[in-house]
């Protein structure tokens, strides 16, 4: 997934450790979806304070 390619990269490039699981291809899309939003929005939040 490309959400999970751009967090992983972006992760990658803050100072704090981001722990980050691929949802399982067997859960439903919108559990997959989510669980996607709620990883996104934890790394948004974390990028503001390490960036801000």
């Amino acid at each position: 997934e490309l959400v999970v390619r751009f967090l992983k990269r972006a992760s990658s490039n803050l100072r704090q450790d981001v722990c980050l699981e691929e949802p399982s291809p067997q859960l439903s899309l919108p559990d997959r979806q989510r669980i996607l939003s709620h990883q996104l929005g934890n790394f948004i939040q974390l990028y503001n304070e390490v960036s801000g």
